[in-house]
């Protein structure tokens, strides 16, 4: 049976010792080519991008990316940068490019909440809550400057102020009927 390396002793020796030491075939069968050396093992992300090599440990995954999750240049995050870049951007999207797990057993925050990798929780924009933001929660009514400078309904989609203090105008809370 081979073994997935050869001894450290090896790492000495060359090839043409193996035809000058007898037995040195039983230590080093992959260096003497009795045996073929494994394969390096191989990951596929959940975003489908294989990485082939030893992954990094969990500590060192929490110093890529962004505190361990993706950047926002990753398409795992929306941005424009896939698998193909993954030989050049690695350390940049180690969930994506199946460098690293993603933190907190893959948790994902929604409607625009970001996770705090370190304890494993969302911080959830204004108007959301649970613990995955998931919970929309509207005041009774909007600011009472909604509809005047600067609060105007062609902001809504460009000012992320004008939303969190307009919601209803906006159109993120559902109109209340009485």
């Amino acid at each position: 049976m081979c073994p997935d390396k050869d001894k450290f002793k090896c790492r000495s020796k060359t090839s043409d010792d193996c035809q000058l030491e007898s037995r040195l075939w039983e230590s080093c069968p992959i260096l003497c080519g009795v045996c073929e050396p494994s394969p390096p093992p191989s990951f596929v992300s959940e975003f489908g991008c294989t990485y082939v090599g030893k992954r990094p440990t969990s500590a060192k995954c929490r110093k890529m990316g962004n505190r361990g999750l993706d950047s926002s240049i990753c398409a795992s995050e929306g941005g424009k940068s896939g698998c193909a870049e993954c030989v050049t951007i690695g350390e940049t999207c180690p969930v994506m490019c199946g460098l690293c797990d993603a933190p907190c057993r893959g948790k994902r925050c929604l409607n625009g909440g970001s996770l705090n990798p370190s304890a494993c929780v969302c911080q959830c924009p204004s108007h959301y809550q649970g613990d995955i933001c998931q919970d929309l929660s509207c005041p009774k009514k909007d600011f009472w400057k909604c509809g005047k400078e600067p609060y105007l309904e062609s902001r809504c989609g460009s000012d992320p102020k004008t939303v969190s203090k307009c919601p209803y105008l906006c159109g993120l809370c559902p109109v209340r009927t009485r």
